[in-house]
C-alpha cells in the first residue's frame, strides 16, 4: 500500500514541479538577452567601425539590417559573416574583428554599448537575441 501512495505523491510532486518550469520565462531559465541590453563595448564598436571602412564598405551600406534579423540571434549574424564574408575573402579576419563588426552593425542600428564586449563562446551569442534597432 505504502508504494502506491508513494507513487501518486512523487508524481504529483513531479506535476507541480513541472507546471512551475513551464512558467519560468525562458530568458529567465536560459540566460537568454537582448541586443537592446548593452551587449558589446563603444570600444569594440569602434574597432570594428575600423574594420568595417577597410573590408565592408565596398559591398554593404553604413546601417544594414535584415528584415528577419529579429528572428535571430548575434550568432545568426556572426556565423554569417564569419564564413561568407568579406565577399572577396571570406573568413579572412579574426574572430575578434568579426566580433567587432558585428558590434558596429549594432552600434550604427542605434543599440546601445555597454560594459562588456561581445562574448567570443557561440552558446553566449546563440543567448543574445536581435530585436529590431530603433528608428
Amino acid at each position: 500500500m505504502h508504494r502506491l501512495e508513494d507513487v501518486r505523491f512523487i508524481s504529483g510532486v513531479c506535476v507541480s514541479v513541472s507546471v512551475w518550469l513551464a512558467a519560468v520565462p525562458l530568458a529567465q531559465s536560459s540566460g537568454a538577452r537582448s541586443v537592446r541590453d548593452g551587449v558589446y563595448t563603444a570600444t569594440q564598436a569602434d574597432r570594428g567601425g575600423s574594420v568595417y571602412e577597410e573590408k565592408c564598405t565596398s559591398c554593404h551600406a553604413s546601417r544594414m539590417w535584415g528584415s528577419d534579423w529579429p528572428e535571430k540571434s548575434v550568432w545568426d549574424i556572426y556565423d554569417t559573416i564569419s564564413n561568407f564574408m568579406p565577399a572577396d575573402n571570406p573568413g579572412s579576419l579574426t574572430p575578434q574583428q568579426y566580433r567587432d563588426v558585428v558590434a558596429y552593425i549594432l552600434k550604427t542600428n542605434k543599440l546601445p554599448a555597454g560594459a562588456a564586449e561581445l562574448p567570443e563562446s557561440a552558446e553566449e551569442l546563440r543567448n543574445i537575441r536581435l530585436d529590431a534597432p530603433a528608428p
